[in-house]
Protein backbone atom coordinates (compact mmCIF):
# COMPACT_ATOMS: atom_id res chain seq x y z
CA UNK A 1 0.00 0.00 0.00
CA UNK A 2 1.65 3.49 -0.67
CA UNK A 3 2.56 5.79 1.92
CA UNK A 4 0.30 9.06 1.25
CA UNK A 5 0.83 12.33 2.71
CA UNK A 6 -2.07 15.18 2.95
CA UNK A 7 -1.38 17.62 -0.12
CA UNK A 8 1.01 15.53 -1.96
CA UNK A 9 0.72 12.51 -4.43
CA UNK A 10 1.46 8.93 -3.72
CA UNK A 11 5.25 8.05 -2.77
CA UNK A 12 5.19 4.90 -5.43
CA UNK A 13 6.89 4.96 -8.86
CA UNK A 14 4.30 5.02 -11.11
CA UNK A 15 3.09 7.90 -9.12
CA UNK A 16 6.67 9.96 -9.37
CA UNK A 17 5.91 9.73 -12.98
CA UNK A 18 2.99 10.80 -13.24
CA UNK A 19 2.49 14.33 -14.47
CA UNK A 20 -0.77 15.62 -13.59
CA UNK A 21 -1.63 17.95 -11.73
CA UNK A 22 2.47 19.52 -11.34
CA UNK A 23 2.63 18.80 -14.87
CA UNK A 24 5.21 20.39 -17.27
CA UNK A 25 3.57 21.20 -21.02
CA UNK A 26 4.83 23.23 -23.96
CA UNK A 27 2.43 25.84 -25.73
CA UNK A 28 3.60 28.45 -28.52
CA UNK A 29 3.99 30.61 -25.05
CA UNK A 30 7.06 27.83 -24.02
CA UNK A 31 7.40 25.38 -21.45
CA UNK A 32 4.68 25.66 -18.36
CA UNK A 33 5.77 26.14 -15.12
CA UNK A 34 4.68 23.36 -12.93
CA UNK A 35 1.54 24.06 -10.28
CA UNK A 36 1.95 26.28 -7.51
CA UNK A 37 0.69 27.07 -4.01
CA UNK A 38 -0.95 29.86 -3.81
CA UNK A 39 -1.41 29.51 0.03
CA UNK A 40 1.45 32.65 0.91
CA UNK A 41 -0.44 35.09 -1.44
CA UNK A 42 -2.53 37.82 0.09
CA UNK A 43 -6.00 37.75 -1.00
CA UNK A 44 -4.89 41.92 -2.16
CA UNK A 45 -2.19 40.81 -4.81
CA UNK A 46 -4.88 38.03 -5.67
CA UNK A 47 -7.75 40.51 -6.42
CA UNK A 48 -4.96 42.92 -7.99
CA UNK A 49 -4.01 40.15 -10.55
CA UNK A 50 -7.99 39.30 -11.41
CA UNK A 51 -8.96 42.52 -11.90
CA UNK A 52 -6.06 43.26 -14.54
CA UNK A 53 -6.68 40.00 -16.31
CA UNK A 54 -10.46 41.31 -17.02
CA UNK A 55 -9.34 44.48 -18.36
CA UNK A 56 -7.92 42.67 -21.36
CA UNK A 57 -8.98 44.11 -24.86
CA UNK A 58 -9.39 41.52 -28.31
CA UNK A 59 -8.07 43.00 -31.45
CA UNK A 60 -8.40 41.36 -34.69
CA UNK A 61 -5.07 41.05 -36.15
CA UNK A 62 -6.18 39.34 -39.83
CA UNK A 63 -2.54 39.33 -41.05
CA UNK A 64 -2.30 36.84 -38.31
CA UNK A 65 -5.41 35.24 -38.85
CA UNK A 66 -5.78 35.46 -35.16
CA UNK A 67 -7.99 37.69 -32.73
CA UNK A 68 -5.77 38.56 -29.78
CA UNK A 69 -6.50 39.05 -26.01
CA UNK A 70 -4.20 41.98 -25.08
CA UNK A 71 -3.56 43.00 -21.62
CA UNK A 72 -3.61 46.55 -20.51
CA UNK A 73 0.39 46.65 -20.82
CA UNK A 74 -0.23 45.49 -24.49
CA UNK A 75 1.14 41.97 -24.07
CA UNK A 76 -0.54 39.17 -26.02
CA UNK A 77 -1.83 37.08 -23.40
CA UNK A 78 -4.21 34.32 -25.47
CA UNK A 79 -5.55 34.36 -29.46
CA UNK A 80 -8.37 32.61 -31.19
CA UNK A 81 -6.97 31.03 -34.57
CA UNK A 82 -9.24 31.32 -37.55
CA UNK A 83 -9.73 31.34 -41.40
CA UNK A 84 -12.29 32.85 -43.48
CA UNK A 85 -13.82 30.53 -45.87
CA UNK A 86 -16.58 32.35 -48.16
CA UNK A 87 -18.74 34.00 -45.92
CA UNK A 88 -17.33 31.35 -42.59
CA UNK A 89 -15.06 32.04 -40.15
CA UNK A 90 -13.87 28.88 -39.32
CA UNK A 91 -12.12 28.79 -35.51
CA UNK A 92 -9.24 26.59 -35.18
CA UNK A 93 -7.62 26.83 -32.83
CA UNK A 94 -7.78 28.95 -28.96
CA UNK A 95 -4.86 29.57 -26.67
CA UNK A 96 -4.17 31.41 -23.54
CA UNK A 97 -0.47 31.77 -21.66
CA UNK A 98 -0.86 29.18 -19.04
CA UNK A 99 0.24 31.80 -16.47
CA UNK A 100 -3.21 33.90 -17.20
CA UNK A 101 -5.15 31.07 -17.40
CA UNK A 102 -8.18 31.04 -14.88
CA UNK A 103 -9.40 34.55 -15.11
CA UNK A 104 -12.16 34.27 -17.95
CA UNK A 105 -9.51 35.02 -20.81
CA UNK A 106 -10.56 32.75 -23.15
CA UNK A 107 -14.42 33.45 -22.52
CA UNK A 108 -13.57 37.11 -22.48
CA UNK A 109 -11.80 36.25 -26.14
CA UNK A 110 -13.97 34.40 -28.22
CA UNK A 111 -16.90 36.36 -27.27
CA UNK A 112 -15.81 39.29 -28.29
CA UNK A 113 -14.20 37.14 -31.78
CA UNK A 114 -18.08 35.91 -32.45
CA UNK A 115 -19.40 39.60 -31.62
CA UNK A 116 -16.83 40.91 -34.68
CA UNK A 117 -18.11 37.98 -36.34
CA UNK A 118 -21.66 38.95 -36.00
CA UNK A 119 -20.95 42.32 -36.89
CA UNK A 120 -19.14 41.35 -40.11
CA UNK A 121 -22.68 39.64 -41.12
CA UNK A 122 -20.71 36.09 -41.17
CA UNK A 123 -21.19 32.31 -40.02
CA UNK A 124 -19.37 30.24 -37.44
CA UNK A 125 -17.56 27.04 -38.57
CA UNK A 126 -16.40 26.02 -34.61
CA UNK A 127 -13.45 23.21 -35.17
CA UNK A 128 -12.02 25.00 -32.03
CA UNK A 129 -13.16 22.69 -29.27
CA UNK A 130 -12.69 25.56 -26.46
CA UNK A 131 -14.89 27.89 -29.02
CA UNK A 132 -17.06 24.51 -29.77
CA UNK A 133 -17.92 24.08 -26.02
CA UNK A 134 -18.82 27.93 -25.49
CA UNK A 135 -21.16 28.38 -28.32
CA UNK A 136 -23.15 25.51 -26.45
CA UNK A 137 -22.86 26.55 -23.71
CA UNK A 138 -24.31 30.37 -24.81
CA UNK A 139 -27.52 29.73 -26.45
CA UNK A 140 -27.85 33.59 -27.79
CA UNK A 141 -24.89 32.80 -29.79
CA UNK A 142 -26.64 29.71 -31.77
CA UNK A 143 -27.92 31.76 -35.07
CA UNK A 144 -23.95 32.08 -35.75
CA UNK A 145 -23.28 28.80 -36.27
CA UNK A 146 -23.12 27.51 -39.55
CA UNK A 147 -25.90 24.81 -41.42
CA UNK A 148 -24.28 23.37 -44.37
CA UNK A 149 -27.56 23.43 -47.32
CA UNK A 150 -29.31 20.00 -47.24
Amino acid sequence: MPTIDIGSRARTPDAEKARAPGRVSTSRYGESMPSVSHQGWSSALRCLTIKVMMDVQVRDAPDEHRFEAVSPEGVVVGFAMYDTIGGSVVFTHTEVDPRFEGHGIASTLVRAALDAVRESGRDVVAFCPYVKAWLARHPDYQDLIHHAPS
